[in-house]
């Protein structure tokens, strides 16, 4: 699968964690815990000469694993009715620290595009947050306007990402842009 080329990888050149997408069940992120951990929590390849180590290997590989072990990070995108239904098992799986909401495309696979006031679209947003709040774990969402900001903290969202960063860049530039043209 591309999650086990691809995971061991990233984490090698230096990631503390994953953020997985459209997550569809416990046994995907199952595997993807499994990528990231190393033996006996998973099935990581050993390489301790690398990005993650500064390229300076360990003095005590055991102490490594199990730090590093303890120390990723997985974040499962829920993005679709199917990752709805099982995001309470996604959430109760050992290793999964965050469920995340891509509400742009878990919107299309309501058939409601964008429209994250319709009733089913807030439905199955909560039913996301309860399996967070279940587990205990986190829930994260990303949101344009500090209203909507405001909003998804009052329903119980506990990391809020606000913009991209090429948005921000963008309007920086443009305020720099206006300042020095006027």
């Amino acid at each position: 699968s591309l999650a086990k080329l691809w995971i061991p990888r990233l984490l090698d050149a230096g990631a503390d964690g994953i953020m997985l997408p459209n997550v569809k069940s416990a046994d995907e992120a199952r595997e993807a815990v499994s990528y990231m951990k190393y033996p006996p929590d998973g099935v990581r390849g050993v390489g301790l000469t690398a990005a993650h180590t500064s390229w300076k290997g360990t003095k005590n590989a055991s102490d490594f694993i199990k730090e590093r072990n303890s120390h990723t990070i997985l974040i499962c995108m829920i993005e679709s009715q199917v990752g709805v239904k099982a995001a309470e098992d996604i959430a109760a799986v050992d290793g999964v620290d965050c469920l995340w909401v891509g509400h742009y495309d878990l919107s299309c696979d309501l058939g409601v595009i964008a429209d994250f006031y319709h009733d089913k679209f807030k439905a199955e947003l909560q039913k996301i947050i309860d399996a967070a709040k279940k587990q205990n774990i986190p829930i994260g969402i990303q949101q344009g306007t500090p209203f909507l900001i405001d909003k998804y903290r009052k329903l119980g969202f506990t990391i809020l990402s606000y913009g991209t960063d090429v948005r921000t860049y963008k309007n920086c530039l443009e305020e720099a842009f206006k300042k020095i043209t006027q």
